[in-house]
């Protein structure tokens, strides 16, 4: 049988999880970078890289792992456990060159699909070469992207890796920081609050009269079912 209750609470439901879906659609979409070759496994290197990857735990965007010489795709949320196992041991070369322009790749289709504005890029490595940084700037800038690096503790770090990744931050209006274990407790805050400032979670103009409808369904439905129980409640007391 059908049922006003069940019927406005749905629609109530419904529309409460409409705007939620818009909502975590909104603002800049971030893809990060994670280096875990060989070469992470040294020193403080590991544990600097999941802690920077942890601090986006709670947005849990998609990152590109660098392991073994391939590109293993996950969420932020399952790197930690997926670094301290056997396979995602840091092991063998990362094509940090590739996961960049799959990155942007990705954000570039993002963008075409949805409201989103162009996003960011955000990678985390240990002094490895990105290879032609010039490349990579060049599809950034055209596209909107930023590319924030981070490069954490490694003894011997080329300078000139230091400053193509600087390079690469700086042209496409990103931000790089060097992380050691002094400082990246504060790093791993900084690169969150920077990649993905707060700001960029508020709709654009034109998405508000999707969201007063949401807002008006849901109101619409709460206030159905509202009557329909004063109703009921009115019947009881009549004895009908």
């Amino acid at each position: 049988t059908w049922s006003s209750d069940v019927c406005s609470s749905d629609l109530g439901l419904e529309a409460y999880s409409f705007v939620q879906e818009r909502t975590n659609l909104q603002g800049a979409s971030t893809e990060l970078v994670v280096d875990d070759s060989g070469s992470v496994a040294n020193g403080n290197a590991l544990g600097q890289v999941q802690q920077v990857v942890g601090e986006f735990d709670s947005q849990n965007p998609e990152i590109l792992v660098g392991n073994v010489g391939q590109t293993i795709p996950m969420h932020a949320d399952q790197f930690l456990s997926f670094s301290n196992s056997a396979k995602g041991t840091p092991f063998g070369s990362a094509d940090l060159y590739g996961d960049t322009s799959q990155a942007l790749s990705k954000l570039a289709e993002n963008s075409k699909n949805s409201s989103q504005t162009k996003g960011n890029v955000v990678i985390v490595t240990n002094g490895n070469s990105l290879g032609n940084v010039t490349g990579l700037s060049n599809t950034a800038k055209q596209q909107g992207s930023k590319v924030f690096v981070v490069n954490v503790e490694r003894n011997g770090t080329s300078p000139q890796v230091v400053t193509d990744l600087k390079t690469l931050a700086n042209n496409t209006g990103g931000k790089f920081w060097s992380a050691s274990s002094a400082n990246i407790n504060q790093v791993a805050k900084n690169v969150k609050a920077t990649a993905t400032p707060q700001e960029n979670n508020i709709p654009p103009v034109d998405e508000w009269p999707i969201r007063l409808s949401g807002f008006m369904t849901l109101f619409a439905g709460l206030g159905i079912l509202a009557s329909r129980k004063k109703l009921m409640y009115g019947k009881s007391i009549k004895g009908e």
